[in-house]
């Protein structure tokens, strides 16, 4: 086997760029018009899988084999904050719908959990991939970090739970 040449990595291709994605947000409980959501998106994951280990040991020997196919089920989401502080009302809002803890009360699965989808780009753009996050809800409004000795952007950081994906196209 030879050694990997120049030509051997020339011949990849462009390689994916980590800021040409879109996560889309179709829907959300309570709010309209989610397309600002779109583009005060700043980061997210990719969503993961993984194989759950099926260990067999027999007469001193551990065979590991594939299991069962999980979902890591959480998604990290980094958002642009605007002056109203929109966002985190969003979120807030989502979360308070699921769960009031004021009110003790709360609504069902099918109210809160939403499908989303994650769109990657080239660079013409044309749409490469797209997965579908199903069943969404916010798990985690993460504490926002002001500061008041610097100038910067607010950005709010939030965790999601999801129960599986899958690729569209």
């Amino acid at each position: 086997m030879a050694r990997t040449s120049l030509e051997d990595v020339l011949s990849l291709g462009d390689p994916a760029q980590s800021w040409n994605f879109d996560l889309f947000f179709p829907s959300i409980p309570g709010m309209a018009d989610t397309r600002s959501l779109t583009y005060r998106v700043k980061t997210t994951d990719m969503p993961g899988t993984q194989l759950e280990p099926l260990e067999v040991a027999l007469h001193g020997v551990t065979v590991p084999y594939a299991g069962r196919r999980m979902f890591t089920q959480t998604l990290n989401v980094t958002l642009h904050e605007t002056f109203d502080w929109g966002t985190r009302d969003i979120f807030t809002n989502w979360i308070e719908l699921a769960r009031s803890w004021r009110l003790n009360a709360g609504s069902y699965f099918s109210a809160y959990a939403v499908p989303c989808l994650l769109v990657t780009y080239d660079d013409i753009p044309n749409p490469i991939k797209t997965w579908q996050i199903n069943y969404i809800w916010p798990e985690n409004l993460q504490e926002t970090q002001l500061d008041g000795a610097t100038s910067g952007p607010v950005e709010i950081s939030i965790s999601f739970k999801y129960t599986d994906w899958f690729l569209v196209s």
